[in-house]
């Protein structure tokens, strides 16, 4: 049953039906805790994806203990050379920034990065991603000048590769950076 439910969402998720695909993803969390218990892998896999449908909801508190909740348990879980390990605090991140939490935004962008950056290539977008939550992170501290080289950095990779909403986030976030400097190139 649970790989039904599980399979059922995901396919929800696709055809954007997001309400749907979040009910069946909280009782596919359900299953795996009764199956599997509490902690195992497979209950952060469906708490990292709950959260991200729960963020697309804008059910952005949710989302946050989600997330939250994933992350612990993939610490718990994975080998420290699992990149998988940073995608909660990555989608964290992004949760933080959307409630307007910088600096918690930041310590989760940095705490993905670490992670990333021992576990996957430098080119990889999930990295560009983090290095742009950081920015983001950095701009609404009114720090804006540590926020320059991540920008860059993260554009040089998204502007040819990655995930498409990634991709605009931050292309986005980096051209209003730049706009709001007076820079002449974005």
């Amino acid at each position: 049953r649970l790989v039904q439910v599980n399979n059922y969402a995901v396919m929800l998720i696709n055809a954007g039906n997001d309400e749907r695909a979040e009910e069946m993803l909280a009782e596919a969390v359900s299953l795996a805790e009764q199956a599997r218990g509490p902690d195992h892998s497979s209950v952060g896999d469906l708490l990292q994806n709950r959260g991200v449908v729960l963020t697309r909801l804008g059910r952005l508190e949710e989302a946050r203990l989600a997330h939250e909740r994933a992350a612990a348990i993939f610490r718990r879980s994975r080998a420290a050379g699992d990149p998988r390990r940073a995608f909660p605090d990555l989608s964290l991140a992004g949760v933080h920034l959307a409630l307007e939490q910088p600096r918690a935004a930041l310590a989760a962008a940095d705490s993905a990065l670490e992670v990333l950056l021992a576990t996957l290539p430098a080119e990889h977008y999930a990295i560009a991603v983090a290095r742009c939550r950081r920015a983001r992170s950095w701009v609404a501290l009114g720090q804006a000048a540590e926020a320059a080289n991540p920008f860059a950095r993260a554009t040089a990779i998204l502007a040819e590769t990655g995930e498409p909403t990634y991709r605009r986030e931050c292309l986005t976030a980096a051209a209003d950076f730049s706009e709001s400097r007076g820079d002449n190139a974005h």
